[in-house]
């Protein structure tokens, strides 16, 4: 055997445990045997816990820093948040917020994928809140993605603007809680919602009281 075809065997040995593992992760096997991706697995999100989570709707500025001067202070459109009191209601709402800075996808997809900060909110009886971002999911401005995806529109479409949304609902869910002062507000979030919720931290530490961001 040459040099070059052992240093391959070795590689590929090194690898395979991995390669198995991974495949064994991005399947899962339905009732009658059948791989399928874990993502699209009806009998996994129907065994999946709701952890009794409400959509609700909130009223954010459509231009908060008047970027257009057509666009007036009082415009606004419909924000879309889920929100569950269940662990927060054993504690006596005297816990944290932990609020999930939704990205660039319908906020649902990642309720459904965030188990950590369920189990995290039960131990610290946290009210929950995923928020969605600004022209993605069912939170379109302007009436809709037809008219809100537009050249002339799309420009609202930022991260100082998302930011703006996430603070006003910071406040906004502490007025219908009627939350003290004290009460602490997490900011979650992973990728590009990662850096949102850092940034929410890092400009606004008199509304967040920390941040978990993941890659």
């Amino acid at each position: 055997m040459t040099t070059r075809s052992a240093t391959l065997g070795c590689y590929y040995r090194l690898l395979l445990p991995w390669v198995v593992l991974a495949l064994s992760f991005s399947t899962v096997h339905s009732r009658d045997g059948i791989s399928s991706p874990l993502i699209q697995d009806d009998n996994y999100q129907q065994q999946h816990d709701d952890h009794d989570m409400t959509e609700k709707w909130f009223h954010t500025a459509l231009d908060h820093y008047n970027f257009r001067h057509d666009t007036k202070e009082t415009m606004t459109f419909p924000l879309r948040f889920f929100v569950t009191e269940r662990y927060w209601k054993e504690g006596n709402g005297t816990g944290p917020c932990f609020f999930y800075a939704g990205n660039e996808a319908d906020i649902t997809v990642f309720m459904k994928n965030s188990g950590f900060i369920f189990e995290a909110a039960k131990e610290v009886q946290a009210l929950v809140v995923f928020a969605e971002h600004r022209y993605y999911g069912e939170s379109f401005p302007f009436g809709g993605p037809g008219a809100a995806l537009t050249p002339k529109n799309i420009h609202l479409l930022t991260v100082e603007q998302a930011m703006a949304d996430f603070m006003m609902l910071n406040v906004h869910i502490r007025q219908q809680y009627s939350m003290p002062p004290t009460t602490a507000f997490i900011a979650f979030g992973g990728s590009y919602g990662g850096n949102l919720a850092m940034w929410l931290r890092l400009k606004n530490t008199h509304l967040w009281a920390g941040a978990i961001a993941s890659s």
